[in-house]
């Protein structure tokens, strides 16, 4: 309920239901728990652009629903969490993360156009 900056890994551990040892045996610290959220989202977001892909549509329906489902779904979930906008304004240490998604999202519209 805090925020990012405010929360601490004690309050992640106890959401989380585990000791503070163990959830630290899993993650280096809060930054890496907000990439691998983010990871999940984004990997997940690719898997919803690839079915849209896949579908029977004219291409340019496919294209815009994979944009809609894996895009606009994504950043509309983001904004609508209590501290969306906070973690926004985050995306920057997400710059890697966000380079290959974009990188796999081309690939998978450049093999929908074949």
């Amino acid at each position: 309920a805090y925020g990012f900056a405010r929360t601490t890994m004690d309050d992640i551990a106890r959401a989380a239901d585990m000791s503070r040892p163990a959830l630290y045996l899993q993650f280096k610290n809060k930054t890496d728990i907000y990439r691998a959220i983010a990871l999940m989202l984004l990997s997940r977001s690719l898997e919803q652009a690839k079915t849209a892909l896949a579908g029977e549509e004219p291409f340019a329906e496919r294209t815009m629903r994979a944009i809609d489902e894996a895009l606009i779904s994504m950043t509309r979930t983001v904004h609508a969490s209590p501290h969306g906008a906070e973690l926004l304004d985050m995306k920057s240490s997400l710059a890697d993360l966000i380079g290959c998604w974009r990188s796999r999202f081309s690939e998978h519209v450049a093999a929908a156009i074949q």
